[in-house]
């Protein structure tokens, strides 16, 4: 596209020369200029249109013309529309402030500290969303970051744009010690069937397919050598057993639960550079309620602003005595036992698993009875005088 705004023209007849003879001494800027037959082309600037009209005119000729589009035809078509250009100029202003300010803080390498830690060093050190790019010292605030966030042995900061990267590197932590000089035993943590056996260190006393109770002695740590003397061992080894567990929960059918009202309430924030203005006056708040977030970003070719709407849907909570049926009590219950099994059981294979329910006048009590596989190894120190 073309900044200045050219017309090419079309002259049509026989005068053909007269007319760039007289195009010449009108001194009319004209280029791209060739003959073809009983066709002149060319190309002018808009302003001198009026007299070459005049010139075909005068000779005779007829003249067909095209404005191809440029900078200046578009402005001249769109010179009205105000809005137009000052939302241009809007996002112009918008591009060239962010372009020298914080707009977003990526953390990278972090696996142990979390990035509300950083945020909140780099806060100390008045860097956050909006701070100007020219006012952070990159070599200070990496050797304050390192100082002031435990756990870090390297910070590094560069600039991506209006993106502010932290590099960091956490200090590797020290694994634990085992005392494997320590003598020890080995000993059944459950009553189970032995499956599987493997010995590192000690003398197995058990092998698989039989049946041992809890406490029985699997690795032993005390063996004698061809000559009799008696030889202490940190005893080591995975033996794998079959064995049983039973749980169970109880919950009354009369409860005090908290349940939605109905009412429901809408609270809007702008957030800029990490600053929440609120959108609305007075209290929004309930006595008693629970709220769903949701942020939405506003985009800028692409990339998110420091600038969005944080929406907050608060719905009431009241407290009520209920009565809870049979299936809601039994729906609470089977909640108690998969999370039991999330948090105890998440390294075991469950073999089997058999859920009964009873019930009394005033409660219920689910019991899950489980045939599992695991891991049945318990170390126990052995004391020498």
């Amino acid at each position: 596209m073309k900044i200045i705004s050219r017309v090419k023209i079309y002259v049509y007849g026989r005068e053909l020369y007269r007319f760039i003879n007289r195009i010449h001494e009108e001194k009319i800027y004209c280029t791209d200029q060739f003959c073809r037959k009983d066709v002149f082309c060319g190309s002018i600037f808009k302003r001198d249109l009026h007299r070459v009209k005049e010139l075909s005119s005068e000779l005779g000729l007829r003249l067909r013309y095209t404005e191809p589009e440029s900078l200046f035809s578009i402005l001249r078509r769109y010179r009205l529309r105000i809005g137009a250009f000052t939302g241009t100029a809007v996002i112009l202003l918008f591009a060239a402030y962010f372009s020298g300010t914080v707009v977003s803080i990526d953390i990278q390498g972090n696996e142990r500290i979390s990035d509300q830690v950083i945020l909140s060093a780099l806060e100390e050190l008045d860097i956050t969303c909006g701070t100007p790019m020219r006012d952070i010292d990159f070599e200070l605030t990496e050797n304050r970051l390192r100082l002031m966030v435990d756990g870090l042995s390297w910070a590094g900061l560069h600039r991506s744009g209006s993106r502010l990267v932290v590099k960091v590197t956490e200090v590797r932590p020290r694994p634990d010690m085992i005392p494997y000089r320590t003598p020890c035993n080995v000993v059944a943590s459950e009553t189970a069937r032995i499956v599987s056996t493997v010995v590192r260190d000690g003398r197995l006393m058990h092998v698989s397919g039989e049946t041992v109770p809890k406490g029985t002695l699997l690795i032993s740590g005390v063996t004698t050598d061809e000559l009799g003397h008696t030889l202490l061992h940190h005893a080591m080894g995975d033996i794998t057993g079959i064995y049983k567990r039973q749980i169970s929960f109880s919950a009354p059918y009369e409860q005090t639960v908290r349940k939605s009202s109905g009412r429901t309430k809408n609270v809007r924030r702008l957030k800029i550079f990490g600053a929440e203005i609120p959108l609305f006056s007075g209290n929004c708040h309930f006595a008693d309620s629970e709220v769903n977030t949701s942020e939405r970003s506003l985009l800028l070719f692409g990339k998110k602003l420091p600038l969005s709407v944080i929406n907050h849907r608060y719905t009431e909570l009241v407290t009520v005595d209920a009565v809870l049926s049979e299936e809601e009590l039994e729906a609470e219950l089977i909640g108690k036992v998969y999370l039991y099994e999330k948090n105890f059981l998440s390294d075991k294979e469950i073999l089997e698993r058999n859920i009964s329910y009873s019930s009394t006048e005033e409660a219920m009590t689910v019991t899950a009875d489980y045939r599992l596989k695991g891991d049945i190894c318990e170390t126990r120190e052995l004391f020498v005088k």
